[in-house]
């Protein structure tokens, strides 16, 4: 992807690691009413709903800001987009389906106008600014291990390799609602570059071994590819997807001092493990003052020599003058001690319990050192202990919510049952009473019939229905032989 204009030029480039089977991160670079907008997502939730995440983030991100007016205020756009981008990945994973349940996704978007740059981020894929050959991390990472570095419970440098340094503690489309952090406009200045990228880069690589890559000047896309070689040389553990924008010519910062030719080309890369860029080529005119600087120093190696000579002969006098000054008092304090016993035994005490003193504050020194390490980690234990409860009452109250819609799905379900027999009991209450109203209206004559037996019956109940019904002949009794 390579989105230039006059001022700018853009590299991008995304790998999936080699323990990850897929790659769930996403980013875009397009142009958008507001300027030039760039954005980098890393989707969690399992193998279905991490690259779905990031893919809707990405998707709802670009759609609210192309559809921004160019004098819309960046910060109330930034706002609304990942509102609406927190609210669809939301809607999505609790829609039923168990393989996209919970996920989610972070979010770093860059926005430059003209020559003013927005940053807004959720979670920990991060933004750097180079400028100077000097790079700066732009955005915070929303993690809990960051807010243990805050509160002063963890140092910075131990962060990176904390057991719970990629537990996020704010995400896209986790929650029905989400906090996002925007900068201030940042004026950039020709020169400047961008690095947005997810942690599969600033996880697993230092930043100083990130600037040393942006320290020499190449084109764009080659930049991008360099970081996320360094990335997989780390062990490649991780998606990595990396960003590179730059606007202007970016200014190369010198490699070594050209007084240091003899140093290994190992130290000149840092510490990467790639081989390191070619020197540029020289002019000849720069050649020709090598040749002569190289003869000066020829015709001037006697003088030279001489200088180093009387330098050493200086310091071996210096040297003898500061052990004699040394030695004199040592001398007369043992004179002393040889001549006044008590003095000497007094002096001897004197020193021992100086040794004491320095020996049991030197023993204590660690000892508080170690209190202070303990008090720290059991800071951080007991931090880390709430943080597992919250999230432990944080899925108990995750699933009670799920066990109370069960419920209302439930009771919604018997509701309408309940309505539909109340419909049908209705019903049929109506056509008794149609029923009863078309008996009334019949002449009572006709109701009933009077059988031979001397009992009444209704005519619905007899068998001809005629008014003139006799009732039915019997047989005669006949004699038994």
């Amino acid at each position: 992807m390579n989105l230039n204009s006059k001022s700018l030029e853009v590299g991008a480039r995304s790998e999936t690691g080699y323990v990850r089977e897929e790659n769930q991160d996403r980013m875009s670079g397009t142009n958008v009413p507001l300027g030039h907008l760039y954005i980098v997502a890393d989707g969690m939730g399992g193998h279905k709903g991490g690259a779905l995440a990031a893919e809707l983030a990405v998707q709802e991100l670009q759609r609210q800001f192309s559809t921004a007016a160019a004098n819309e205020p960046v910060d109330q756009v930034m706002q609304t987009a990942f509102k609406k981008a927190n609210e669809t990945i939301y809607e999505k994973s609790h829609s039923g389906d168990a393989a996209i349940e919970g996920m989610g996704t972070t979010a770093v978007v860059l926005l430059i106008s003209g020559k003013v740059a927005s940053l807004a981020h959720v979670g920990d894929s991060r933004a750097y600014l180079y400028r100077d050959g000097v790079l700066t991390q732009m955005t915070r990472d929303h993690t809990m291990v960051q807010k243990m570095v805050q509160a002063g419970m963890l140092k910075p440098e131990d962060a990176a390799d904390h057991p719970n340094a990629s537990v996020l503690e704010r995400a896209v489309g986790t929650h029905p609602t989400v906090e996002v952090d925007i900068s201030k406009e940042l004026p950039i200045v020709d020169g400047d570059a961008f690095l947005l990228c997810s942690d599969g880069l600033c996880g697993f690589v230092r930043d100083e071994e990130i600037q040393s890559v942006l320290r020499f000047s190449s084109t764009a896309q080659e930049t991008a590819a360099q970081l996320v070689a360094l990335a997989l040389q780390k062990g490649g553990k991780d998606n990595v997807t990396v960003q590179f924008v730059q606007y202007g010519p970016r200014k190369e910062q010198p490699r070594v001092e050209a007084a240091k030719p003899a140093q290994p080309a190992a130290a000149v890369a840092g510490t990467r493990n790639t081989a390191p860029f070619p020197e540029s080529t020289k002019t000849d005119e720069s050649a020709n003052k090598t040749v002569l600087t190289s003869k000066s120093h020829h015709y001037s190696f006697y003088m030279v020599a001489a200088i180093a000579l009387a330098a050493v002969l200086t310091a071996l006098v210096f040297y003898l003058f500061l052990d004699r000054k040394v030695a004199g008092p040592e001398s007369s304090s043992n004179s002393e001690l040889k001549t006044n016993p008590q003095s000497a035994s007094k002096t001897q005490q004197e020193l021992e319990q100086g040794a004491n003193q320095k020996k049991a504050k030197e023993e204590d020194d660690p000892k508080r050192q170690r209190a202070a390490e303990k008090e720290s980690a059991s800071k951080a234990t007991k931090l880390s202990e709430e943080l597992k409860k919250s999230e432990s009452a944080r899925e108990t109250a995750e699933a009670e919510v799920g066990r109370v819609k069960s419920e209302l799905r439930k009771a919604d379900i018997a509701r309408k049952n309940a309505e539909a027999n109340a419909e049908q009991l209705k019903r049929q209450l109506e056509k008794e009473r149609a029923l009863k109203a078309a008996k009334a209206s019949k002449p009572e004559e006709a109701l009933k019939t009077t059988r031979t037996d001397g009992s009444t019956a209704s005519k619905e109940n007899s068998v001809t229905g005629n008014t003139n019904a006799q009732p039915e002949p019997t047989e005669p009794k006949k004699d038994l032989p």
